[in-house]
């Protein structure tokens, strides 16, 4: 089985077709392809939304499993709504057979590699938004949503292989914040909380999206349009 990463597709999966990646016409339905937030299929309260209905139907058409962590511009309470399974180890939420949510602070296996994810961030861009149509408050974590994702990674013993989130911890943010000139003392309740789960845990790798930009530093990893393979 391999695994695929990318983030930030806000509704458009056209970066799957073969077109832009001739890759996906060598996977299978063992392999799988994770969104690392802003997957933005489920965004309009409508389900009928002719744009949904579209990149539905042509996920629903590969043959790979499409796994997507929650970012900040997502209508969640739609994805609370999504029926449940267990799946590689921990419970994800159900859009379509081969299409699944990620869940914050479960610990999933794929290929015998523990993968902890944690979604959501805090947007920016909320001002200009409105409330229950285009910005959702469920974009931070809950304090239930903490609690339990601290439960699975104690039960790991705060070892895992790889971190996908949406966003970064706070000091790899405020990096990337001096070099956009953006206050640095705006701090994320969730990037504070990643900041402590890296500074705790023993992992390999950290992968997120949500700040637009393709680089690497350290361990740290971020994606956007790019498509790369973890596994």
């Amino acid at each position: 089985m391999s695994v695929y990463a990318t983030a930030d597709t806000h509704g458009n999966m056209s970066r799957f077709s073969y077109a832009n990646w001739p890759v996906s016409r060598e996977l299978t339905k063992d392999d799988a392809v994770i969104v690392a937030g802003d997957f933005g299929l489920l965004w309009s309260n409508d389900p009928s939304d002719a744009s949904e209905c579209y990149w539905k139907k042509f996920l629903i058409q590969q043959p790979w499993i499409t796994a997507f962590v929650c970012g900040n511009h997502e209508n969640h309470p739609r994805l609370a709504e999504l029926p449940k399974k267990e799946m590689f180890g921990g419970t994800v939420g159900v859009v379509a057979d081969n299409i699944v949510h990620l869940r914050r602070g479960e610990i999933y296996e794929i290929e015998h590699k523990k993968f902890f994810v944690f979604g959501g961030a805090s947007s920016i861009d909320k001002s200009n938004r409105i409330n229950g149509m285009s910005w959702w408050p469920e974009e931070l974590p809950s304090s239930a949503e903490i609690e339990h994702a601290l439960n699975n990674l104690e039960k790991h013993q705060y070892t895992i292989d790889y971190i996908i989130a949406h966003t970064c911890p706070q000091d790899i943010a405020e990096r990337l914040m001096q070099k956009y000139g953006l206050n640095t003392y705006d701090i994320d309740p969730t990037r504070k909380f990643l900041q402590h789960v890296c500074s705790t845990a023993n992992f390999d790798a950290f992968y997120c999206g949500h700040w637009h930009e393709t680089w690497d530093t350290g361990k740290y990893h971020f994606l956007y349009e790019n498509i790369i393979k973890i596994i």
